[in-house]
């Protein structure tokens, strides 16, 4: 019943809080002004949901980056349209990450070895930063 439980609605819920909580946390990723982030929270927090949820955590992770978005002031400046086409970008990022780090990393078993480490640094470095700022510029 408790796997169940994490593939559904409580998941989505879980990753939602998760996501929109992290976003209080550090600089949004896009705020107007000519000062660059390397590293904002809920997208780790989103690479993570995808990684467990798959794609089933799309609507949860989208919800949250949006909520994200919303808590650290980045929807005032973007406007709401452009910070919802936004997380959609990030999210659809972040479940091809996630299923990229499933099938070269073990997924949420990819921290057990060294190699697999690696490759999910690697697969966040080369291919899923990328992705979402070609993401952000599209928004």
């Amino acid at each position: 019943m408790s796997g169940q439980w994490i593939h559904g609605i409580g998941g989505q819920a879980v990753v939602f809080a998760t996501i929109a909580a992290s976003g209080l946390v550090g600089a949004p990723p896009f705020t107007g002004d000519a000062e660059a982030h390397l590293v904002w929270a809920p997208s780790a927090a989103s690479l993570a949901g995808a990684v467990i949820l798959g794609p089933r955590g799309l609507p949860g992770i989208a919800a949250g980056l949006l909520g994200a978005q919303i808590v650290s002031g980045a929807s005032q400046t973007l406007g709401l349209p452009a910070a919802m086409s936004l997380a959609l970008g990030q999210a659809v990022a972040a479940l091809v990450g996630g299923w990229l780090i499933g099938q070269a990393a073990r997924g949420p078993r990819s921290f057990e070895r060294g190699a697999h480490v690696m490759l999910y640094a690697v697969i966040s470095a080369l291919v899923i930063a990328p992705l979402s700022a070609l993401g952000a510029v599209a928004a």
